[in-house]
């Protein structure tokens, strides 16, 4: 969810008229799109999402995606586990990531195991 305020609030600094947001966590997502009961431990980042995505000016349309079809974000997310930070920006995509961006440019697909 912080990874999720953290996009949000730097897409309206760079004023993003309009955002796709794809996230592997289906929690996330639906806290943010449906009414429903939050722990009060996250609930002030449920809150300011909702506030930013209602702001006038902008488009925000967030949806699930398996993590499979979300690399690039399971890779930061796996980085931001040993951060030193809680929200990290990188400049430049290290290069394993760059590679991961690079397959996605060239529609690779990872198959999703289901046992």
């Amino acid at each position: 969810m912080l990874a999720l305020l953290a996009g949000l609030e730097r897409a309206r600094i760079y004023q993003v008229a309009k955002l796709l947001v794809h996230m592997d966590n289906a929690t996330c997502v639906d806290l943010v799109l449906k009414d429903q009961l939050v722990s009060n431990s996250i609930r002030p980042l449920v809150v300011r999402c909702k506030e930013l995505i209602r702001l006038p000016g902008w488009q925000v349309h967030i949806e699930h995606v398996f993590r499979e079809a979300n690399r690039a974000s399971d890779w930061l997310a796996n980085q931001g586990v040993n951060a030193p930070t809680e929200v990290t920006f990188l400049d430049e995509p290290p290069d394993d990531l760059r590679t991961i961006l690079r397959e996605d440019l060239l529609g690779v697909t990872t198959p999703r195991f289901i046992p």
